[in-house]
Parts: structure tokens; sequence; C-alpha cells
């Protein structure tokens, strides 16, 4: 389900962030980059919620959700097409500021890596650019899951907003340490994965459209 969604939501990323390059070219880099990403993370949530819902409501194992087919038909005999939008905002907050920092970072920092004559700036750039992005977005990310999931899962809280939802949690089980649940192989997940996509994107456009990021 994560690859069949990754491949439109890529499509439709990559489109709007070149076509936004273009656009802020007269930006400072770390800016342009950031912005650009956010225009991508924008255009994407049309196609990417949906596949990351259903993922959310198998893998919680939601009544009716146990495979990604069941989970479909069951979201919309309940909660109709609408149902597939759940956390639509939080997945925005998340991702429109993750992308921002995302690129941002990695432009900066593999501009110093090669200012410094570091080998490899591009994929020790995109490691410290995920790590940091994905421990400063874990909230969002807890936040968004829960959100998407309440629809489906008897007894789980309902919140009215993403300020609601951070509150309650705060208020409710411990403070700013649970807003930080699973920030650790978050970080292991995205550090990696960040190394190999700015390495595969930046080699990738520099072959086959004659562009880079710095």
């Amino acid at each position: 389900l994560t690859v069949a969604g990754a491949v439109p939501n890529a499509a439709i990323f990559h489109t709007a962030f070149w076509a936004s390059r273009q656009a802020f070219a007269g930006l400072p880099l770390a800016a342009r980059e950031g912005l650009s990403g956010s225009c991508g993370a924008l255009a994407a949530a049309v196609v990417w919620v949906p596949f990351e819902c259903i993922k959310h409501r198998v893998q919680v194992a939601a009544p009716g959700c146990s495979t990604p087919r069941a989970a479909l038909r069951t979201t919309l005999e309940r909660e109709g097409v609408r149902g597939l939008y759940a956390g639509m905002r939080t997945t925005l907050a998340r991702n429109v500021p993750y992308n921002a920092l995302h690129f941002g970072l990695f432009a900066a920092i593999s501009r110093l890596c090669r200012a410094l004559g570091l080998p490899g700036a591009s994929a020790w750039a995109g490691a410290f650019a995920g790590a940091l992005t994905a421990l400063a977005t874990t909230p969002l990310d807890l936040v968004n899951t829960r959100m998407q999931v309440a629809g489906a899962l008897a007894g789980a809280p309902r919140y009215t907003s993403i300020a609601d939802a951070v509150a309650r949690i705060l208020r409710e089980e411990g403070g700013v340490s649970a807003l930080f649940r699973g920030a650790l192989p978050r970080v292991l997940q995205y550090a990696p994965s960040s190394m190999l996509f700015f390495s595969v994107f930046e080699s990738v456009n520099r072959r086959l459209l004659g562009l880079a990021i710095v």
C-alpha cells in the first residue's frame, strides 16, 4: 500500500516542487528549497492522505480493517469519501513544515559540506536533514496518526482540532514527552532514507535534467 501510494505521490510532489523552484528562483537557496518543498507537500496531500489513512487503520487493526481492501470498504461504508481524508489538516500541518525543513536544511548543510571539502556531501547532508526534521515533526506525526484512526477505533480519543489534541495529550498523558512517542524509531527511519533519497535525487536531476539543488 505504501509503495502504491508513493508512486503518484512522488510524481505530483516533484512536479510541484520543480515548478515552484522556478517561481522562487530569486530567493536565497535555503528559502527557495524550503518553499518549494512545502508546495510539493501541499499538492501531493490530495493523493497521499487517503493512502496513509488506510495504512494507519490496517496497522492498528481497526475493526473491519484487516487488509487495505477491507479498510477501504469499511471506511467508505461508515464515513464516505470524507473518511479517506481524515487527518487532512494534520497531514498538511506535518508535511508542509517537514518538507520546508527537510529541503531547506539539506540545501544549507550540503553547501557547508561542499565548502569544507567533505566527500559524500549529499548523503551526509540528507542524513542530518532527515534526522533533525523527523525529530522536530514527531509531535505532528503523532497527532496526525491518532486523528486518522479515531473514526475506526472504538474508544479512541476524538480530537476537535490539532490544538485540542496537543492540549489533551499534554494534560492527560504526561506532558511534553508524550508528544515525542516514537521519536527514536522515526529518526532511525528517516536518517538513512533521507540519505538515500537525496543521493538519488541529486544524481537523477543532474543526469536527466541537468539540474541540482546546490
